[in-house]
């Protein structure tokens, strides 16, 4: 095993010990759910509450009417005394949750893996800077290269991150040609920068050309969704289907050339369908 690797199994070890997660139980009649942050408990005590959605439903009526004229049925009042009782068992949960956090981050400190905690998160912080100083390496020997290119591919393996190994196996691979550094360097250099996604890329079209296209775009994209169902129930912002050539199009798989950037054929599709852009804004 490689100092590297001992380094890596040792901090995870201790990171197990010390990063045992708080976990609470929560309960309302025969319902329960475990829980270890306050934001978690309160997101599941809201749909017990008497008046939930109540908010929702009113304003629901309020803009059906004022739109469409129509009048939805009144609901029945939300009982005072139920309400009233529910905040209570509420805030007693929420109570009982704040107390045991709090048992549990005293026993923590006492124990001292609170300590151990920022003495694992600095070490993950060196690991991290060191594998990152080892991929923006330059080997000289097809050795070197050789050793780059195996920490790449466990670099891969760890952490699945191509895009952060991409310009290292570039500098790997020129060492391993021996004796035709420069030359390899630069073939593989200029392979590479056309992988590089399409949103690297500088565009030089004007800026309002752009603003006028993002703008069509968007009304296209309502007028769109009002012909497709013209009786409102797929509403833009919904959902759009994603198995036809229009998805297909924008779907660039790794290792595909990427697609060009909108921008691109922004003034392509204006003049097509007739909209000047140079016309300025309107007031």
């Amino acid at each position: 095993m490689t100092k590297r690797k001992k380094a890596h199994r040792e901090i995870e070890n201790v990171n197990m010990k010390v990063a045992f997660p708080f976990k609470f139980l929560a309960a309302i009649g025969e319902e329960t759910t475990v829980v270890s942050f306050r934001s978690q408990l309160t997101e599941w005590l809201a749909p017990f509450a008497p008046d939930y959605g109540e908010a929702g439903v009113r304003e629901i009526g309020v803009l059906a009417e004022k739109f469409y004229g129509v009048k939805l049925p009144a609901r029945p009042a939300v009982d005072p005394e139920n309400l009233k009782k529910w905040k209570k068992d509420r805030a007693a949960i929420i109570a009982a949750f704040d107390q045991a956090k709090k048992e549990y981050d005293d026993k923590y400190k006492e124990s001292g893996l609170d300590v151990l905690q920022k003495r694992v998160d600095r070490a993950w912080c060196i690991f991290d800077k060191a594998e990152e100083a080892i991929l923006k390496t330059k080997p000289t020997t097809p050795a070197g290269g050789a050793a780059l290119v195996h920490f790449c591919a466990e670099y891969l393996a760890k952490y699945n991150a191509p895009e952060k190994v991409s310009a290292a196996l570039v500098n790997a691979l020129a060492a391993l040609a021996s004796g035709a550094e420069v030359t390899i360097s630069a073939k593989l250099a200029s392979a590479y920068a056309k992988t590089r996604p399409a949103d690297e890329a500088a565009t030089d079209q004007p800026k309002e050309l752009l603003e006028a296209y993002h703008t069509w775009l968007f009304f296209e994209y309502y007028a769109m969704s009002d012909e497709l169902s013209p009786e409102g129930r797929d509403r833009p912002g919904d959902s759009v289907r994603v198995n036809n050539p229009g998805h297909h199009f924008h779907w660039v798989s790794y290792g595909e050339k990427p697609k060009p950037l909108p921008s691109t054929r922004a003034a392509a599709v204006m003049a097509a369908v007739g909209c000047d852009w140079q016309e300025g804004p309107t007031t």
